[in-house]
């Protein structure tokens, strides 16, 4: 045998049902609002990359421009290095000179001594 229902029951069946028509329906909102999120703040890789790239040419170019100064006075340096080694007289060289003209500076005195003692001794 069957119980009679209370009418309340299916008022209280009918609000459940209803309620969880509902939850399903903002379920299924939530479900598709996360599916837009993912679609429209989804990373842009080719973006990304192609703003890097650029970075990285833009600091390549830079510091191009402050390279190509300083290669150029290191260049104009070794120039001025090979021009001034060129030029200098090495120490043993000078050494050589001053010596030699040393020994002809005690020549000549020697000879001047000579000429002086002729120059001046008694008559024999």
């Amino acid at each position: 045998m069957t119980t009679p229902r209370d009418p309340s029951y299916d008022r209280l069946d009918q609000r459940v049902t209803a309620i969880e028509a509902s939850i399903d329906k903002i379920g299924v909102a939530i479900t598709s609002l996360g599916e837009k999120f993912d679609t429209r703040f989804r990373p842009q890789w080719i973006l990304i990359v192609a703003a890097l790239g650029l970075v990285v040419t833009i600091l390549g170019l830079v510091l191009a421009g402050w390279k190509a100064p300083i290669d150029s006075t290191i260049v104009r340096q070794e120039y001025d290095l090979r021009q001034l080694q060129d030029r200098v007289v090495p120490r043993v060289e000078m050494e050589n000179h001053w010596s030699a003209t040393m020994r002809e500076a005690d020549e000549m005195r020697r000879r001047l001594d000579r000429l002086e003692d002729r120059a001046f001794s008694p008559l024999p």
